[in-house]
Parts: structure tokens; sequence; C-alpha cells
């Protein structure tokens, strides 16, 4: 069995094949939080609308704003 000696680890090949897998990480980070937010969203919506128990137009803009608000909360963060 080979011991790795410092100068393996402080090879740029290593150091090309973590910024690869960052990259690839990064290509579709942002479109799974944008799945999840829009999931959240609507679940949160059904959620409220259900609590509040009115068919009116505030009711639904109460809900839609509260969902909306924690769908960009999760994205933000």
């Amino acid at each position: 069995m080979r011991v790795p000696r410092m100068t393996d680890r402080t090879d740029p090949r290593h150091a090309r094949e973590i910024e690869n897998h960052l990259s690839w990480l990064d290509s579709f980070s942002g479109a799974a939080l944008g799945v999840l937010a829009a999931a959240s969203g609507i679940y949160t919506y059904l959620g409220v609308s259900s609590l509040l128990d009115d068919d009116g137009a505030l009711s639904v803009f109460a809900a839609l704003a509260y969902s909306i608000a924690v769908s960009v909360g999760i994205f933000v963060f």
C-alpha cells in the first residue's frame, strides 16, 4: 500500500477535480432550490387558505402573500 506524500495533496489535478465537482453542483443547485421553494409555497398556500376558511379575495390575497414570502425566504436563504 502506497503512503501518500505531502506533494500528492498539493497536486493541481486535485484542485481542478474539486473545481469541476463544484461547477457541476452549482449547475443545478439553483433549479433544485427553485423547485423546493415553489413546492413549499404551494403547500403553504394550501395550508394557510384552509386555516382562513374564507373564500373572499382578502383571504386568497393573504394566503398568496404568505406563501410567496415563504418561497422567497427558502430560495434566498
